[in-house]
């Protein structure tokens, strides 16, 4: 971020800086957020494997270390952008054909609701876990990075 500012002609703060990103990448922006809010006013997770666990070891039953954070660790002035695919009707269990993360994705959003998070969901039925889906996804993602309104972007 110093060298893009020193670089660039850019807007700085967190109200004008957000991070995103897709699958590991979404668990990823994630925790970025969670961990720097005076950087990032803005997080977008696009089927996020948010099942992680908080040790990275995904054989114990100790997972979803974000869904975790969401729910007990203090609320952070972060908006969050959650996107995932999920089969036709209803929603698979993470790991199962289908599914798009689809399970600890809505996880995750019920916790950052309960706590009081500006959320803005999409939830795309058939949709993969794949780039061409997320391509797709995306203008909302950055729709919503410049308009805290879901509904301006069609959420």
């Amino acid at each position: 971020m110093p060298r893009v500012e020193a670089s660039y002609r850019v807007k700085t703060g967190p109200q004008e800086t957000g991070i995103a990103g897709a699958s590991l990448g979404g668990l990823i922006s994630v925790y970025a957020g969670f961990q720097m809010p005076e950087k990032f006013g803005f997080v977008g997770s696009q089927s996020g494997t948010l099942f992680w666990p908080h040790d990275g070891v995904v054989d114990r039953d100790d997972g979803n270390a974000m869904i975790v954070r969401a729910s007990q660790e203090p609320v952070v002035p972060v908006r969050f952008y959650v996107d995932h695919g999920s089969p036709v009707a209803g929603c698979t269990r993470d790991g199962e054909e289908g599914g798009d993360d689809c399970q600890s994705n809505l996880q995750f959003v019920e916790a950052l609701r309960g706590r009081g998070y500006a959320v803005a969901h999409w939830n795309e039925p058939g949709a993969e876990h794949d780039w061409a889906f997320w391509k797709r996804r995306l203008p909302k993602l950055l729709c919503h990075f410049r308009n805290a309104a879901p509904a301006v972007c069609g959420l």
